[in-house]
């Protein structure tokens, strides 16, 4: 490497108010000017402004600093940065927002800092300010000191969980080198992807303790100026991160059930076959009230960070591996929502056991014999009301309390949430299937559950 330090301005828009003025100005004042040989490497991302026009007027000023490096097309900050990485020279690189700036000893405490501790990464606190000063405003710890030293296990774990911003850190180029370090592209919130995975591969993290980034607050910064595109980007880094795809329905719907109200559906049902009209409406009225501001909210959220209602993923089991894992799963779920519930633990193992059978049995039997869905839930209930009824005197719990907790987790959230779904996307055919496979479903859970307690109750039977 030639020079000491390579500094990657990604810059688009930023004329105005004097901005990216400050940010050159601050940097091209550093102290390290005369002590180690570094450039400024500014990296213009097609703006429409004049910022490429002052861009070359600072490298016409100072030709041994400012490198100008225009981009034909618009890729965002990580594109920015990625054309920077590939011409830097130096053996240090460092990243600045184009609307920041730094305190003209910024980049001479981090390198005497990296060469008097053999660290290769090496970061410090900021300052958040309105206006353009170098005085310190209120000031923020971007690391902590539990993550600095060698990086062992631990702290490796600590450091990607809490990495902080990577334009507060200088990075030993011959680690981002040597394992081929970018940026993703066309996305904002690059950092929140690289930052975590870059931290990966560094050996001894050090800090200054001391506030030498100035942050700027003003309406059109990246962080401040929310809008559905940069949602979905924050999304998108969150999905290069963690390699999983955001329209993973699976979570998004299992996080739904939650809030799917089946203990007042399934008890409606009950109240309204025995003739107990005011409670039965009361708890199904109540239960659609929920469901509809549930899915509502849902669709608006999946509208805004681009989340669609796609397949399940598939999984290769064989039969036996499938029902055993539907046992399981099952089991969990249902003394997992009893438990949400108050329910003492042996009541919530006796419905668990319970559920996992019937719930197994349902979904084996719409797999198996392409049985109808809302058919499957009757058999279902009518099992897991069977079974509560052969073992209510030992376990001495009342039935009910048993049964409905059993096959709460029947209750179809999934095809209420595609019918909102797809209403609202004006999609009605779809939706009309999915809400009608939905009301046959809910309607099927309270009938299985009396069809058992007719058969097994002679009080029940005959009852006014």
């Amino acid at each position: 490497m030639s020079k000491k330090l390579s500094i990657i301005v990604p810059v688009y828009n930023m004329a105005t108010e004097g901005k990216l003025n400050y940010c050159l100005d601050s940097l091209v004042g550093q102290t390290i000017r005369g002590l180690y040989d570094y450039e400024i490497l500014c990296v213009d991302d097609a703006s429409t402004d004049d910022s490429l026009e002052i861009l070359l007027d600072y490298q016409k000023r100072y030709p041994e600093l400012v490198c100008v490096i225009p981009n034909p097309v618009n890729l965002r900050q990580g594109g920015a940065k990625n054309a920077g990485l590939r011409v830097a020279q130096g053996e240090w690189i460092g990243f600045i927002d184009s609307d920041d700036w730094v305190s003209p000893d910024y980049y001479e405490k981090l390198l005497k800092k990296a060469e008097a501790t053999g660290a290769d990464l090496v970061g410090c606190d900021y300052s958040l300010v309105d206006h353009h000063t170098f005085e310190v405003g209120k000031v923020i710890v971007n690391n902590t000191p539990d993550q600095t030293g060698d990086l062992t296990k631990e702290k490796h774990e600590r450091l990607f969980m809490r990495p902080g911003s990577m334009v507060l850190k200088i990075y030993k180029h011959s680690v981002i080198r040597e394992n081929h370090l970018d940026f993703p592209e066309h996305i904002f919130y690059e950092d929140n992807c690289a930052g975590p995975l870059w931290s990966l591969y560094f050996r001894r993290f050090e800090r200054v303790e001391e506030p030498l980034y100035y942050y700027y607050q003003h309406a059109v910064s990246t962080v401040h100026h929310i809008t559905e595109e940069k949602c979905r980007d924050r999304m998108k880094a969150a999905e290069l991160l963690w390699a999983i795809p955001i329209q993973h329905e699976a979570g998004y719907i299992c996080a739904m059930l939650f809030i799917i109200p089946g203990f007042p559906f399934i008890t409606s049902g009950i109240d309204l076959a025995k003739l107990d009209m005011r409670s039965g409406m009361e708890r199904l009225m109540y239960a659609l009230i929920i469901v509809l501001v549930a899915t509502m909210s849902a669709w608006i959220m999946a509208l805004i960070l681009g989340l669609q209602p796609v397949d399940f993923l598939k999984l290769d089991l064989t039969q036996a591996e499938w029902i055993v894992f539907r046992l399981l799963a099952s089991f969990c779920g249902v003394f997992g929502f009893s438990i949400m519930f108050n329910s003492p633990t042996r009541l919530a193992a006796v419905a668990a056991g319970i559920g996992a059978i019937a719930n197994t049995l349902r979904l084996e039997l719409v797999d198996l014999t392409a049985l109808p869905p809302a058919a499957a839930a009757f058999v279902g209930a009518l099992t897991a009301g069977l079974l509560a009824t052969m073992i209510k005197n030992q376990v001495g719990y009342p039935r009910i309390s048993v049964t409905v907790p059993s096959i709460v987790i029947m209750v179809p959230g999934l095809y209420l949430y595609r019918g909102f779904y797809n209403l609202g996307t004006m999609n009605l055919s779809a939706s009309a299937s999915w809400f009608a496979a939905a009301i046959l479903i809910v309607a099927a859970l309270p009938l299985g559950l009396i069809c058992a307690r007719i058969l097994t109750d002679k009080t029940f039977r005959y009852c006014t």
